[in-house]
Protein backbone atom coordinates (compact mmCIF):
# COMPACT_ATOMS: atom_id res chain seq x y z
CA UNK A 1 0.00 0.00 0.00
CA UNK A 2 1.34 3.49 -0.58
CA UNK A 3 1.26 6.10 1.80
CA UNK A 4 -1.53 8.11 0.26
CA UNK A 5 -3.96 5.25 0.17
CA UNK A 6 -2.65 4.65 4.11
CA UNK A 7 -2.58 8.51 5.20
CA UNK A 8 -6.14 8.50 3.36
CA UNK A 9 -7.44 5.96 5.63
CA UNK A 10 -6.44 7.01 8.60
CA UNK A 11 -7.43 9.87 8.01
CA UNK A 12 -10.94 8.93 7.40
CA UNK A 13 -11.31 6.93 11.04
CA UNK A 14 -10.02 10.25 12.21
CA UNK A 15 -13.28 11.91 10.92
CA UNK A 16 -15.13 9.12 11.80
CA UNK A 17 -14.25 9.04 15.55
CA UNK A 18 -14.27 12.98 15.68
CA UNK A 19 -18.22 12.04 14.04
CA UNK A 20 -18.96 9.74 16.70
CA UNK A 21 -18.31 11.80 19.86
CA UNK A 22 -19.62 15.31 18.17
CA UNK A 23 -23.05 13.11 17.94
CA UNK A 24 -23.09 11.27 21.16
CA UNK A 25 -21.96 14.34 23.67
CA UNK A 26 -23.72 16.83 21.69
CA UNK A 27 -26.55 15.73 19.07
CA UNK A 28 -27.70 11.95 21.33
CA UNK A 29 -27.34 13.34 24.56
CA UNK A 30 -31.47 14.06 24.71
CA UNK A 31 -31.87 10.58 23.74
CA UNK A 32 -30.18 9.32 26.63
CA UNK A 33 -32.41 6.74 29.02
CA UNK A 34 -31.00 6.97 32.80
CA UNK A 35 -29.56 4.16 33.47
CA UNK A 36 -30.67 4.40 36.85
CA UNK A 37 -34.56 5.67 37.12
CA UNK A 38 -36.62 6.07 40.34
CA UNK A 39 -39.40 5.29 38.82
CA UNK A 40 -39.23 1.95 38.88
CA UNK A 41 -37.39 1.83 42.14
CA UNK A 42 -40.28 3.61 43.15
CA UNK A 43 -42.61 0.96 42.01
CA UNK A 44 -40.37 -1.82 43.06
CA UNK A 45 -40.72 -0.33 46.46
CA UNK A 46 -44.48 0.02 46.48
CA UNK A 47 -44.96 -3.46 45.74
CA UNK A 48 -42.44 -4.44 48.46
CA UNK A 49 -44.40 -2.76 51.05
CA UNK A 50 -47.63 -3.93 49.93
CA UNK A 51 -46.02 -7.34 50.08
CA UNK A 52 -45.07 -6.91 53.68
CA UNK A 53 -48.17 -5.40 54.32
CA UNK A 54 -50.05 -8.27 53.56
CA UNK A 55 -47.69 -10.87 54.82
CA UNK A 56 -48.39 -9.04 58.69
CA UNK A 57 -52.14 -9.26 58.08
CA UNK A 58 -51.48 -12.90 57.28
CA UNK A 59 -49.51 -13.13 60.68
CA UNK A 60 -51.90 -11.39 62.61
CA UNK A 61 -55.00 -13.66 61.94
CA UNK A 62 -52.22 -16.97 63.01
CA UNK A 63 -53.60 -18.07 66.77
CA UNK A 64 -51.11 -20.32 68.81
CA UNK A 65 -52.79 -23.27 70.98
CA UNK A 66 -50.74 -22.80 74.03
CA UNK A 67 -52.48 -25.28 75.64
CA UNK A 68 -49.94 -28.37 74.62
CA UNK A 69 -47.24 -26.84 76.89
CA UNK A 70 -49.24 -27.71 79.65
CA UNK A 71 -50.02 -31.58 78.86
CA UNK A 72 -48.00 -34.31 80.28
CA UNK A 73 -46.77 -35.08 77.59
CA UNK A 74 -44.76 -32.08 76.81
CA UNK A 75 -44.05 -32.31 80.60
CA UNK A 76 -42.39 -35.64 80.22
CA UNK A 77 -39.86 -34.38 77.79
CA UNK A 78 -36.25 -34.65 79.07
CA UNK A 79 -33.81 -31.85 78.69
CA UNK A 80 -30.68 -32.97 76.63
CA UNK A 81 -29.07 -29.96 76.87
CA UNK A 82 -25.22 -30.04 77.35
CA UNK A 83 -23.25 -27.95 79.51
CA UNK A 84 -20.26 -26.37 77.49
CA UNK A 85 -17.28 -25.94 79.60
CA UNK A 86 -15.74 -22.24 80.63
CA UNK A 87 -12.81 -21.76 78.89
CA UNK A 88 -9.85 -19.14 78.93
CA UNK A 89 -10.40 -16.40 77.10
CA UNK A 90 -7.60 -15.25 74.21
CA UNK A 91 -5.67 -12.05 74.49
CA UNK A 92 -7.95 -8.69 74.46
CA UNK A 93 -6.96 -7.75 70.93
CA UNK A 94 -5.11 -10.94 68.94
CA UNK A 95 -3.32 -8.53 66.73
CA UNK A 96 -1.50 -6.31 69.02
CA UNK A 97 2.20 -6.78 69.88
CA UNK A 98 3.30 -9.40 72.10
Amino acid sequence: MTKSIVRNIITLVFFVIIFFLFYDFFIAEDAKVPLLSTESQEAEQETLIRELVGLQDDLRGVALNTQFLESSIFESLKDFSVSLPVRPEGRANPFGPL
